[in-house]
């Protein structure tokens, strides 16, 4: 392991799902669903070691028990339940975007114009 950023001060999401306001609008029920099952597989792979054991190693294709072990026990202890993401953590991804794409430096002063917690709300009150 070169370094585990989750020891660090650095705030940023260890998992970040993002998609344009125009997909969201266009493909409600979809987007619903993918954060039901995301919100679903954060409180499977906490509830149920074993299963999740299994399953990375099914999907992964890996053979090494030790290996398996450990990927999940990273994973389990990193993923969080999907919340409204502090400013600076917004900050963080919007600086970490910019480096691929060109992001208006207006931007940077507002990362709250980068989140819509709609879908996920609706999608924690179905699931």
């Amino acid at each position: 392991m070169l370094v585990d950023l989750s020891t660090t001060d650095l705030i940023y999401p260890s998992s970040c799902v993002a998609t344009s306001r125009r997909f969201v609008k266009s493909e409600s029920k979809l987007v619903e669903s993918f954060l039901r099952a995301y919100v679903a597989g954060i409180r499977l792979i906490k509830r149920d070691i074993g299963f999740a054991e299994k399953s990375f190693a099914k999907w992964l294709s890996e053979n090494d028990a030790l290996i398996v072990k450990k990927s999940v026990e990273a994973y389990a202890r990193l993923f969080k339940m999907p919340t409204c993401r502090t400013r600076a953590s917004k900050k963080n991804v919007i600086k970490d975007r910019a480096i691929r794409r060109a992001v208006a430096k207006e931007f940077f002063n507002r990362p709250e114009l980068f989140r819509d917690n709609g879908p996920l709300e609706r999608a924690l009150s179905r699931s």
